[in-house]
């Protein structure tokens, strides 16, 4: 992809880096030439939110922890490019992906970059289980067949069918032609929660690969759904 510079003029969608660039920048971030000790502990710090709980954001920077290991990171999306970086610092480890397709996985190209310098770091695949209960999984096909054709399936709890407003179900019809047909789906776990039960998927498509999880209430119906490329 390509996007003339007169089309863009905004600083979070239109500066021309390299991976060397920012790894310039990432090396800048370890000492005290751009930020001082205390932004850089603030950038680097989960925000407390009002309620006393703790946001997995400091002040432009995603924090968690993987692994028992601090990972910083933020990713960023931009007419028809994708981007991650990722900074396990105390491995002294940054991981920068820049991609020039908007359907690049960006973070996970990261992830497995990591893991392969950083070998705890690295997530083995879920082992499919035996289906139990055929007839719920059949149900989930359905859910996800009637959102990649963007309509909105049957059998949601209300608050979850809110979320799909009719552009994400036109967002969602065109991710399912460009993950490609579905070849197989495999359960990974069910187990009771939330006054239902939890299940989790792999659904394996032509061109990708998602990790599907759903919640079925008490009472029959999807009160939750998530999902990402596995």
């Amino acid at each position: 992809a390509w996007v003339a510079p007169r089309l863009n003029t905004t600083a979070d969608g239109s500066l021309y880096l390299t991976a060397r660039d920012l790894a310039r920048w990432d090396q800048a971030l370890y000492g005290d030439t751009i930020l001082d000790a205390r932004l850089r502990a603030a950038s680097f710090t989960a925000a407390t939110l009002n309620d006393g709980s703790k946001a997995p954001y400091g002040v432009g920077w995603f924090v968690d922890t993987v692994k028992g290991r601090r990972h910083i990171y933020h990713g960023g999306a931009w007419q028809g490019f994708r981007s991650q970086l990722c900074r396990y610092v105390e491995d002294g480890l940054t991981v920068v992906v820049l991609a020039n397709s908007a359907t690049a996985n960006a973070s996970k190209f990261a992830d497995l970059i990591a893991a392969h310098y950083v070998p705890a770091l690295f997530d083995a695949p879920p082992k499919a289980i035996a289906d139990a209960d055929p007839a719920l999984t059949a149900r989930v096909r359905a859910l996800m067949a009637s959102l990649g054709d963007g309509k909105l399936p049957a059998g949601l709890a209300p608050d979850l069918a809110a979320r799909f407003t009719p552009s994400h179900l036109a967002y969602l019809a065109q991710r399912s032609v460009e993950k490609g047909p579905l070849q197989a789906v495999e359960l990974l776990d069910s187990r009771p929660g939330d006054g239902g039960r939890t299940l989790r998927y792999r659904f394996r498509h032509a061109n990708e690969t998602m990790l599907v999880s759903v919640l079925v209430d008490g009472a029959g119906q999807f009160s939750d759904l998530r999902s990402s490329p596995e």
